[in-house]
């Protein structure tokens, strides 16, 4: 029995009205740019074009006061051993009023391609009225074969930001910099309306990256009187060695042992990508060994922790169960015995086996089922009170099959040991019949039967 399962897709998309506030339209889009090049010394092609992910800025998002607005944007890029590229933009948007934050008026997106980001526009030029919050976050994470061309990540960041009077210091920036065409442009011309201390706050996180991502962030917004801008951009590389998809299947039993037709007993499989590439097309593959029928139900399987899609990424493990339901067989049998496998396809389109994982039920119950009435040797015509030795064509025959079958394995045991017993009731027999010899010629009788002669008692002793 071959089951199919898929883990499911990305977080379901949720969207809550925030009081007097209409959602916008798409949290993020994926606009086609000239490609950028990418330096990787395994890669043997350039990249095709790369998208450009766009998120949380007008006119999808509103300039006006009183906004409250949150976005995050995780963009995967990745690059296999073999030159294949993928992209994967996971972004959360949430709009309210000032002060009411998530998950309220929240929508998530996940969007994949097989071109690498290598843009982002997020939260600019935002809610340039009063009394509004913008707090937006950045996350690019490149996973590339180690040998990959790496570049530094530059700042140019909270340039003629915090401005407009209110209590100093207004800007709290980490690092700053003023390096044109730098690869994070952030906090520029922001929170400058006046207001609270401190309320511009920027930072950027990661000194080098694989793939030329250019992040432009909260520029020209919360600009309005008592507007805060919070940012954060994060840049971090993953380096993997040459592509080692494995996979591997984990099958366990409750309970270990049956005794009873009719019990039930719970399978579980855990299936674990233990590679380093992301593996596709999950399946499990149950087999039972006979006399053991199909399971009861069939493998149902948890969605795996992280996962985006009807895949397992390095590391990630998913656990499903099935039943089955024991039979008379099984205890016959005395076992109940199956093995599962898993596969998975890895990024070269090449198929993964995991090795099978077998597991063995005891079958404690009785394993017999003759009927010791059929066995009987007398009344089958048989000579055997037990029908063991009976007429070899009816009550012999029939009477071993009900010794067997109604006794189970403690009767076929004393059928058995009954050659033994047979010689030590011989042996015991012999030792007294030579014991009963040897006091006979001690005490010899005479010839008339009385006493023994004293002459002839003498004389024994004489010689």
């Amino acid at each position: 029995m071959v089951v199919m399962w898929a883990i499911l897709g990305g977080p379901a998309s949720a969207q809550q009205a925030a009081p007097a506030v209409e959602m916008a339209a798409p949290a993020v889009e994926l606009a086609a740019s000239d490609p950028a090049p990418v330096s990787a010394a395994v890669t043997a092609a350039a990249a095709p074009a790369a998208p450009v992910a766009n998120q949380c800025n007008p006119p999808a998002f509103p300039t006006g006061a009183g906004q409250e607005i949150t976005c995050d944007i995780t963009i995967q890029n990745s690059i296999t051993a073999q030159g294949a590229t993928q992209s994967t933009v996971t972004a959360t948007a949430c709009l309210g009023a000032a002060g009411v934050g998530p998950p309220v008026g929240c929508t998530t997106t996940v969007t994949t391609s097989n071109q690498l980001v290598t843009a982002v526009n997020q939260c600019n030029g935002v809610v340039t009225a009063g009394g509004s919050n913008v707090t937006c976050n950045v996350r690019v994470i490149n996973t590339i074969p180690v040998g990959t061309t790496t570049s530094g990540v530059t700042v140019n960041q909270c340039n003629g930001s915090g401005m407009g009077g209110g209590t100093q210091p207004t800007v709290a920036c980490d690092p700053t910099g003023t390096t044109p065409n730098a690869t994070v442009e952030q906090c520029n011309s922001s929170g400058n309306g006046g207001g609270a201390a401190m309320r511009v706050k920027c930072t950027v996180t990661g000194a080098v990256t694989a793939s030329p991502v250019t992040i432009a962030q909260c520029n020209g917004s919360a600009n309005g009187g008592g507007a805060t801008v919070t940012c954060t951009a994060t840049v971090s590389n993953n380096f993997i060695t040459t592509a080692s998809p494995s996979l591997t299947i984990n099958k366990s039993a409750t309970p270990t042992t049956v005794n009873a037709v009719g019990q039930i007993v719970t399978y579980q499989f855990l299936v674990t990508n233990t590679g380093n590439v992301t593996l596709t097309n999950i399946t499990v593959a149950d087999t039972q060994t006979a006399p053991a029928g199909p399971l009861t139900t069939t493998p149902a399987c948890l969605r795996a922790t992280g996962a985006t899609g009807p895949s397992l990424d390095p590391a990630q493990m998913v656990t499903c169960t099935a039943t089955y339901t024991v039979t008379q067989a099984d205890l016959n049998n005395g076992s109940v015995a199956d093995s599962a496998v898993a596969t998975g396809t890895s990024p070269a389109g090449t198929a993964v086996l995991a090795p099978a994982s077998t597991v063995k039920v005891m079958a404690m119950g009785t394993a017999g089922s003759g009927n010791a009435a059929a066995g009987s040797g007398t009344s089958a015509g048989g000579s055997g009170d037990d029908g063991s030795t009976g007429n070899a064509t009816s009550g012999g025959a029939t009477g071993a099959t009900s010794a067997r079958g109604s006794g189970g394995p403690l009767a076929a045991t004393g059928l058995a040991l009954r050659p033994l017993l047979d010689v030590a009731v011989f042996l015991l027999v012999a030792g007294l019949s030579l014991l009963a010899v040897a006091q006979r010629r001690r005490c010899p009788q005479g010839r008339g039967g009385g006493e023994p002669s004293s002459r002839s008692y003498s004389s024994r002793i004489t010689r």
